[in-house]
């Protein structure tokens, strides 16, 4: 072990200030993005940068 819990903590400050819609419509970005994945027509590398992409566009 490196000495870490092997816990990750992720900022969702971000989320938490978005409007009901934005949140949806994010939400809507995540499921897009995941069957993108799924279906090998983008990278997860490439999904990753749209989703925040697509979160700092919201902010």
């Amino acid at each position: 072990m490196n000495g870490k819990s092997g816990k990750r903590t992720v900022p969702v400050s971000g989320l938490n200030s978005l409007s009901e819609n934005d949140k949806l419509d994010f939400l809507v970005c995540i499921d897009n993005t995941l069957e993108r994945i799924r279906y090998r027509e983008i990278s997860i590398n490439e999904g990753f940068i749209e989703l925040h992409q697509k979160l700092n566009s919201l902010n």
